[in-house]
């Protein structure tokens, strides 16, 4: 009897026990996992988009950042209004290559994404998701374009031309990808019963 009762505690400890070693998901991670993107191509997409945000990489802040490089090397100034020194200035000249090559960096991993995405999924599959994202990664990143070039032109700022022609290459390279989803997205429409349903 004693035997068959500690056999009976054991079994009941062991279910005890893996009841609490089950994990528990917050209502927090719920929703981040909802929220998360559906794919590699929005997360790399949305990222590209939300840097250049965040950083000001736009046609809006083009005037205020020129007006701020000129300043610098121009007029004697930095940012704040002090002196003009080689410093200030050598530390100009190095942020504005450093966003250049984090930029296209960012335009880079986006377009690879896209294109690798691209070759995997169905030929059929619904990408309107996909095309959305990258048109709007796309329309950044020519924002961008502008942006730095205001700023190449308009100042004494000079960057190494490897850098800036690799930006701009990594645009284009953008633009082609994006075409292509697009292309698929409009050939699934004109084919009845094409496009896989998501939900």
């Amino acid at each position: 009897m004693r035997l068959v009762a500690l056999v009976g505690l054991l079994a009941g400890l062991s279910a005890c026990a893996t009841v609490d070693l089950t994990p528990i998901i917050s209502e927090q991670e719920l929703r981040a996992t909802a929220a998360a993107p559906h794919n590699i191509v929005e997360r790399t997409s949305l990222a590209l988009s939300e840097k250049f945000e965040q950083e000001g990489w736009n046609d809006g802040d083009a005037a205020q950042k020129t007006q701020g490089f000129a300043d610098i090397l121009l007029h004697g100034k930095n940012r704040v209004g002090g002196p003009k020194s080689a410093r200030v200035e050598a530390g100009a000249v190095q942020q504005f290559s450093a966003d250049i090559i984090i930029a296209t960096d960012h335009v880079v991993q986006a377009s690879k994404a896209a294109e690798i995405f691209l070759t995997i999924a169905d030929a059929h599959a619904d990408l309107t998701p996909e095309l959305l994202v990258l048109e709007a990664a796309l329309l950044a990143g020519r924002s961008g374009q502008n942006y730095f070039s205001q700023i190449k032109n308009h100042t004494q700022i000079t960057v190494h031309e490897q850098h800036w022609a690799r930006y701009k290459s990594a645009i284009q390279r953008l633009q082609i990808i994006t075409n292509d989803y697009g292309m698929r997205v409009r050939e699934n429409i004109a084919v009845p019963g094409s496009g896989e349903d998501r939900s």
